[in-house]
């Protein structure tokens, strides 16, 4: 099974009740970056465990392995921070999951784009998001 664990954006007294749980408890965690991940176990106070990763860097073969790994046990799917899935390379794994009849569960928390929205003292009803921008500078001008 696949647990989409959101991770904190900034403060990591920002973790759920449930997020911490799902990080205690899980087989196999997956994050973006091992430098990053191990510290936030670190600051959590969690134990330190093998982590797999799942970047720009990663593979067909790669997300292959990932994909058994989740039909034979419980694992954790963070990101950097926020939720995995947005305008990360989590989104590729969670579909492939569920391609293959492969639970997904969701644990959500904090996140940048409703903190960004609830902070703009305007009424919002509606938004569209469309991700990151380019990163190069004539494709960005261009999307804006």
């Amino acid at each position: 099974m696949l647990f989409i664990v959101a991770t904190p954006i900034g403060n990591y007294s920002d973790i759920t009740l449930r997020a911490l749980e799902l990080l205690k408890t899980c087989d196999i965690l997956i994050g973006e970056e091992h430098r990053v991940a191990s510290t936030m176990l670190k600051k959590l106070g969690l134990e330190q465990r093998e982590i797999y990763l799942l970047n720009e860097h990663s593979n067909k073969k790669d997300i292959d392995e990932l994909v058994k790994l989740c039909a034979e046990k419980n694992v954790a799917l963070i990101s950097d921070c926020g939720t995995p899935g947005f305008s990360d390379p989590g989104a590729e794994l969670i579909e492939r999951c569920r391609k293959n009849n492969i639970q997904v569960s969701s644990a959500p928390g904090a996140s940048s784009l409703m903190t960004l929205l609830s902070l703009s003292s305007q009424r919002i009803n509606q938004f569209v998001f469309v991700g990151f921008l380019p990163a190069n500078n004539e494709a960005r001008v261009e999307a804006l």
